[in-house]
């Protein structure tokens, strides 16, 4: 069960990057200042979210400076935060799923599923609250969770992290799958 953990800090840490887009404050060579968000970038171009939700592109040549930065020292330190070329392994469906098949050899079924149940229990608040499904003859277990995203950079937003986990159990294996995930942000007010 500690892979489960491991997934699960994995994919707040790396899957938030791409999916939440970094703020920036972008000075034009015309003088014109820009709050916005990046959604792409290379070492030509640039492309923005604007606060009414306008997007755009914007040639290096044309940025004067993001964030106090050059624009080749900007890309060169946040590329790999907001590359298009991210990739998460994904499912039939085309959406983000983790999931792994764990060998544990000497350890039944009903064992397994008595530690993953446990360990529901132990890393959400309410396993009751995250599990929807079980079926303990069939070994499986479907639940919704969430962990708090907590801005651990500048990549990614405070909020919630939603996510479906499932777990199926057999004798000397279990298989665990976190698809379905989503940032929220948190509710504020103006």
């Amino acid at each position: 069960m500690k892979n489960l953990i491991a997934i699960c800090l994995f994919f707040l840490s790396i899957g938030l990057m791409a999916q939440t887009k970094p703020k920036v404050d972008i000075v034009t060579k015309q003088g014109t200042q820009l709050k916005c968000k990046v959604i792409s970038m290379d070492k030509q171009k640039i492309q923005i979210e604007r606060a009414d939700g306008r997007t755009g592109i914007a040639s290096s040549e044309t940025i004067e400076s993001i964030n106090g930065m050059t624009y080749e020292e900007f890309y060169e330190m946040y590329k790999d935060g907001i590359s298009e070329t991210v990739s998460f392994p994904l499912n039939d469906s085309g959406e983000i799923e983790y999931t792994e098949v764990v060998q544990v050899e000497g350890i039944d079924s009903k064992e397994l599923f008595v530690r993953a149940k446990e360990w529901l229990a132990l890393t959400f608040v309410s396993s009751e609250s995250v599990i929807e499904f079980e079926d303990k003859e069939a070994g499986k277990i479907i639940g919704n969770g969430n962990i708090d995203a907590i801005g651990i950079s500048q990549f990614v937003d405070y909020g919630i992290v939603k996510f479906r986990i499932e777990i199926q159990v057999k004798d000397n294996r279990y298989k665990y799958s976190f698809n379905n995930i989503r940032h929220k942000k948190p509710y504020t007010h103006s």
